[in-house]
């Protein structure tokens, strides 16, 4: 959802819920997480969805007004996501299903964005923080990565905030040294890219989320201060053949940990992930790992392979309600 398409439709429906204290407060969470929310592209009857209050119908004089924006979709939608949120047998349904594409990932998707949303504003019940490890183990069953991350730092930050904090200081006290390292490496990269043809390549830096550090020190026994490889880098290419091309470009540059090595195109995960892993040694002896991936990977592993199909048909429906209307 881009950041300003979410803030657009949130003030849409702050003029439809009008002065409704409950309406607005939980429109007012959501806005104040929009920065944080912007990089996760999704199907808009689950954005709206997720922007309904929960009892929608009860803060609105015209329900004719609400659907003409949210579509009929969104309302049903809202009200099976309150269902996993709040029915435990809905919920231990939802955690159990294994199939990606199961119809399931719509109010999933929504009840785990709300659940990130409560976690951040402090509202999230003891019941939702003692069942954070099933919500994010199915996020992660339905490839919803950035929910899984969002939903693990969240909760990390609740368990253990003392631990939480020092991470999230050092990643922020390393972060011009990161950027200044990606600075360096994407020039180099642009370079060889270019002259091997690659040169619509998009190169994106990432920085490593704050639980997934702590899981690398912990599985490590190490200090946090001998944690090195804070941030990995992303290559976007057109074709899977590519992919292999620049891995082996990346492999020619700098040596690799063969022991990271992770062809996750050959072998996908369950849930439909695909890409290439590799870690290398590089400037300075820093340990970088890159992602590699075809666009339509990187959309997938973004929104998870349910909803990245949903997305795509939606997109499909609109080119051919404009071509019609052109016509």
């Amino acid at each position: 959802m881009a950041n300003s398409g979410l803030r657009e439709r949130i003030s849409i429906l702050r003029k439809i819920f009008g002065k409704s204290p409950a309406a607005q407060q939980h429109l007012h969470r959501r806005d104040a997480l929009a920065h944080v929310l912007e990089d996760i592209m999704l199907p808009d009857r689950i954005v709206w969805a997720f922007l309904l209050p929960s009892d929608a119908q009860a803060h609105t004089r015209s329900l004719k007004t609400l659907q003409k924006h949210t579509g009929s979709g969104a309302l049903t939608l809202r009200e099976c996501a309150n269902e996993i949120r709040e029915d435990e047998k809905r919920f231990q349904e939802a955690c159990t299903v294994r199939n990606p594409m199961h119809p399931i990932h719509e109010p999933l998707t929504v009840a785990l964005l709300d659940l990130f949303v409560d976690l951040q504003s402090g509202v999230a019940s003891q019941a939702d923080i003692e069942n954070g490890d099933a919500w994010i183990s199915a996020a992660n069953h339905f490839g919803l990565w950035q929910m899984r991350y969002l939903l693990e730092d969240a909760l990390f930050a609740i368990r253990e905030p003392d631990e939480s904090a020092l991470i999230h200081s050092v990643l922020e006290t390393r972060s011009q040294g990161a950027r200044e390292l990606f600075q360096d490496l994407e020039a180099i990269l642009r370079h060889h890219l270019n002259q091997e043809g690659h040169d619509t390549a998009a190169i994106e830096s990432r920085a490593k989320n704050v639980y997934g550090v702590y899981l690398k020190r912990i599985n490590k026994s190490q200090s946090i201060n001998h944690v090195h490889d804070f941030f990995g880098i992303r290559i976007v290419v057109n074709t899977e053949e590519e992919c292999f091309a620049v891995r082996d470009l990346i492999h020619r540059l700098w040596p690799p940990f063969e022991d990271r090595l992770k062809d996750y195109i050959t072998h996908p995960k369950d849930n439909g992930y695909r890409s290439l892993h590799t870690t290398v040694s590089c400037l300075g002896k820093s340990r970088v790992e890159f992602q590699i991936r075809t666009r339509e990977m990187d959309a997938i592993a973004k929104q998870g392979p349910a909803n990245y199909a949903l997305y795509k048909s939606q997109q499909k429906e609109q080119i051919a309600s404009f071509a019609s209307f052109a016509s």
